[in-house]
């Protein structure tokens, strides 16, 4: 039994004396290296293809959301977001608008009760302002928020 701890013992010293004695020799070797310049061949990527498309998309103009027309609507009346807003890319297509909120004047949330989605339409019961939150986005990817003021009034002349 004594004899096995020695050559156990044995083992693991001459593993331990291994391991400084590489350390060593790869510090020696690698420690002056480090943060010494290297040299490589540069390459110009700027004539390749995709990195002018990549340079036109990025410099791209964002979309626009434009108000078509601005009226005072009445409660109850049907707004068609499609008929007041236009989402438009930098080449002048038409895009896909999202209405992202709407919010009375204390800033609570009516998207439940005044906004159907599969319509894209909105019908406010109650008269007030309204403020309604865009997102249009292009074909690139790019995209912009916008928000506008909903007058909703069923006095004559208007708020």
């Amino acid at each position: 039994m004594k004899q096995n701890y020695k050559m156990m013992a044995g083992a693991v010293l001459s593993g331990v004396v291994l391991i400084a004695v590489l350390a060593i020799l790869s510090g020696t070797t690698l420690l002056p290296k480090l943060g010494e310049h290297m040299d490589h061949t540069s390459e110009n990527y700027s004539s390749y293809q995709d990195s002018e498309q990549t340079k036109m998309i990025c410099d791209r103009k964002v979309p626009e959301i434009i108000r078509k027309n601005s009226s005072i609507w009445k409660p109850g009346e049907e707004i068609r977001i499609s008929e007041v807003f236009e989402g438009t890319d930098a080449d002048g297509k038409q895009t896909e608008m999202k209405v992202l909120d709407i919010q009375d004047r204390e800033g609570n949330s009516r998207m439940e009760d005044c906004y159907w989605e599969k319509e894209q339409k909105a019908v406010f019961s109650e008269r007030g302002m309204y403020l309604i939150e865009l997102k249009t986005t292009d074909q690139q990817k790019k995209s912009a928020d916008k928000r506008f003021i909903l007058l909703i009034d069923d006095r004559q002349g208007g708020i």
